[in-house]
């Protein structure tokens, strides 16, 4: 199969983030891959890959993408790879944000994340993994869902248990990063609610730390591949309140569970496999379409008015956003003061 990587994010964009493909074309030149290669030109290509940054994408991306030649003139070959938190279920591939709802195993996979947002984790890791955890579990985050904001009203009252809320948001100082990793690892579980998706960036740090992540998040679609059962607990967002009991039946098991984890991490998201995974997804993905497949029948419905209505973008729709947004911030902002 050969690849050839590119980005609706190029040039002035202000999200442009050319070390994406770099470390596409990386990956596919690396020692874990014995399938791809890389078309020097898009009409040599089988698979033509749009890694997309993780910026949140609005209505306007539909026709940015409707923009692009290739797109247009290749539509059967694209696909895409983005790990932003909305997933709109437009171009077929591989999304992190992907909501049970959008379950379509024609046109879309869950993966994982194709950079890591703390990289401090590799120095933690390597100085503490064999360090005996004290705390039972720990969530540190920011209210940006009910289940998160469910976890810091709740009263777990025990000492092993530690919870707290911040106030940032992907604008963390490294030594609040350096501070939230060595909670991690000195956690046995760590909960993982999602945020503004159902996917959440702690789920797979939690794993490369080898600690056990508690999934709360009814939505999220689990990727393929590892078996989530083996090393992850997940939990109904509407049981978070029984969290203790539960995390607590599963405590004797934690360092092997943790282990596990920690392996999973490294043979399907660690950053020396992800790509060829997420690649493997989207191969699957075109292997398994009819021969009558036409992805321009797709691309018609984006502008429908249906389909504007079910992904929020309707004048109406938007307008009622923005106003809980801004209730939220006044929210917040008194809470601060």
């Amino acid at each position: 199969m050969k690849v050839y990587f590119t980005t609706t994010a190029k040039g002035s964009h202000p999200h442009a983030a050319p070390h994406l493909i770099e470390l596409g074309k990386k990956a596919i030149q690396s020692e874990f891959n014995q399938r791809y290669s890389l078309a020097t030109a898009s009409n040599d290509a089988d698979l033509i890959i749009y890694v997309e940054p993780w910026y949140i994408k609005h209505r306007q991306y539909v026709f940015t993408l409707l923009s692009e030649d290739l797109i247009i003139n290749s539509p059967n070959r694209c696909f895409v790879m983005d790990c932003a938190d909305t997933s709109w279920g437009l171009m077929p591939g591989v999304y992190i944000g992907l909501r049970a709802s959008q379950t379509n195993r024609r046109r879309f996979r869950s993966g994982g994340y194709l950079t890591e947002y703390n990289p401090l984790g590799d120095e933690v890791f390597i100085r503490k993994k064999d360090i005996e955890p004290k705390l039972l579990f720990s969530f540190r985050g920011y209210v940006s869902s009910p289940a998160r904001l469910k976890i810091f009203e709740s009263n777990f009252s025990r000492d092993d248990i530690v919870i707290n809320r911040t106030y940032e948001w992907c604008n963390h100082s490294d030594e609040q990063k350096l501070f939230y990793t060595e909670e991690l690892i000195n956690s046995k579980f760590v909960l993982c609610p999602g945020g503004n998706c159902p996917a959440s960036i702690r789920l797979f740090e939690t794993m490369k730390m080898g600690r056990v992540p508690v999934i709360l998040s009814d939505d999220w679609v689990a990727p393929d591949g590892p078996n989530w059962l083996d090393f992850s607990i997940r939990v109904s967002e509407s049981k978070i309140d029984e969290l203790p009991e539960i995390i607590q039946s599963y405590e004797a098991q934690a360092f092997t569970m943790g282990n596990l984890a920690r392996e999973a991490w490294e043979k399907w998201f660690s950053p020396d496999r992800i790509y060829i995974n997420m690649l493997n997804y989207i191969e699957s993905i075109y292997l398994e379409r009819d021969s009558n497949h036409d992805e321009k029948k797709y691309q018609e419905e984006w502008l429908s008015w249906k389909f504007q209505w079910v992904r929020g973008w309707t004048p109406w729709q938007r307008a009622t956003r923005v106003l809980r947004r801004q209730i939220l911030k006044i929210s917040v902002s008194q809470e601060k003061q």
